[in-house]
C-alpha cells in the first residue's frame, strides 16, 4: 500500500464533520493535510504553502467553487492545464451520476 509519505494536502470542505473525517483519514496514511472550510480560505492557502493534491468538495455553498477556479487561473501552464481537466471531469461525472441517482 503506497503511504502520502512526504506529500501535502489541502482538504477544501465546508462540513466540519466530513473534513475532520477526511483529513484524519490521510494523515492516518501518512499525508501532511491543512484544510479549508470554504473557497476564499483555500485561495489564500495556495500561496503560502505548494500541495500536491487538493481535494474539493464539489458541492461547496455560495460562490466557493467559483474562488477556487479563479485562483487556479493563477497556476503554472501545465499545473493550470491539469487542475482544469480534472475539476471539468469530476462535475460532469457529479452530473451524470446524480441525473441517473435522481
Amino acid at each position: 500500500m503506497t503511504t502520502g509519505e512526504n506529500l501535502q494536502v489541502l482538504v477544501v470542505e465546508d462540513e466540519a464533520t466530513v473534513r475532520e473525517m477526511v483529513t484524519m483519514g490521510l494523515q492516518l496514511s501518512g499525508f501532511r493535510v491543512l484544510s479549508a472550510d470554504s473557497g476564499e480560505e483555500a485561495v489564500s492557502r495556495f500561496g503560502t504553502e505548494p500541495y500536491e493534491l487538493v481535494l474539493i468538495d464539489l458541492l461547496l455553498a455560495g460562490d466557493n467553487a467559483l474562488i477556487i477556479a479563479m485562483a487556479v487561473r493563477r497556476l503554472p501552464g501545465r499545473e493550470r492545464l491539469i487542475a482544469s481537466s480534472l475539476g471539468a471531469a469530476g462535475a460532469v461525472a457529479m452530473r451524470v451520476a446524480l441525473t441517473f441517482a435522481a
